[in-house]
């Protein structure tokens, strides 16, 4: 069965995360089942999407990647064109396939994810920007951001900084990267790991902003991380200000980089 891989970018206010909930709710409305419906209207036949992870709940993607089998060799232009007619008005789209080889696994193969975080800090709301970007009010102090996220950096147990909820025994993950970005009046935080547990993007981004308002020093990190207890860590951050940015695969094609682009 030929393989392709698939990048999409989607809108994630509308749908209730990636993975299909069929058992639990089969009436919510997600990602991959979006896909899914899209793909056995251009084909006439069910095919199964695999996601390279799950995202919450009002999470965006400006590149997700997901792979999928076809029963017989399809051009990917016809695919990305022919889905993408299905999905009109749905909050989400193809902007690239690609033929892979069967050994291809968008979740298993994965080397880097980027998930980009997006800060309104003003005094005033934004009309167009409440869906996609937390508004934050209050000043915040980008140097003890950027200082405070030096301590995230590298290996540790990150018990503090994920939901309760996360099934993972294991806590230990490895953030290869995690920078601040200033362009007012926005706020950018970029982290990036191999994989992330459950909302430890979003719990780390509430502790930098937390740091930022000036209501624990940075180096209050290092005694967070030590705890392992997730209530001396920031808030959780809200979900619509969370973007998947990049997932990087070393031996295999993958997207171009991308950006994102906001005004005041």
């Amino acid at each position: 069965m030929p393989r392709y891989q698939l990048i999409t970018e989607y809108d994630g206010s509308l749908f209730h995360g990636w993975q299909a909930q069929p058992c639990a709710r089969p009436s919510l409305k997600t990602v991959q089942d979006t896909l899914e419906q899209a793909f056995f209207h251009l084909l006439k036949y069910k095919v199964h999407i695999t996601g390279a992870g799950r995202t919450d709940k009002g999470v965006h993607a400006k590149a997700h990647v997901a792979h999928v089998d076809l029963l017989a060799p399809l051009d990917p232009h016809r695919i990305r064109q022919g889905v993408n007619y299905y999905l009109k008005d749905q909050g989400v789209f193809l902007w690239h396939v690609e033929g892979v080889s069967s050994r291809f696994h968008a979740r298993f193969c994965v080397s880097s994810k980027t998930y980009t975080y997006v800060i309104l800090n003003r005094r005033v709301p934004s009309v167009f920007q409440k869906k996609y970007a937390w508004w934050v009010p209050a000043p915040l102090n980008i140097q003890a951001m950027e200082e405070a996220g030096t301590y995230f950096v590298g290996h540790h147990n990150f018990t503090s900084f994920c939901s309760s909820k996360e099934t993972s025994p294991k806590k230990d993950r490895t953030l290869t990267g995690l920078s601040l970005n200033f362009q007012a009046p926005y706020v950018f935080i970029s982290l990036q790991s191999c994989s992330f547990l459950r909302n430890q993007a979003r719990v780390i981004v509430g502790t930098l902003k937390k740091i930022g308002e000036e209501k624990c020093p940075p180096s209050s990190v290092q005694e967070m991380l030590t705890k392992k207890d997730r209530k001396v860590a920031g808030p959780t951050a809200p979900a619509h200000g969370l973007y998947i940015t990049s997932i990087q695969y070393d031996d295999w094609p993958n997207s171009p980089p991308t950006s994102l682009f906001f005004k005041p």
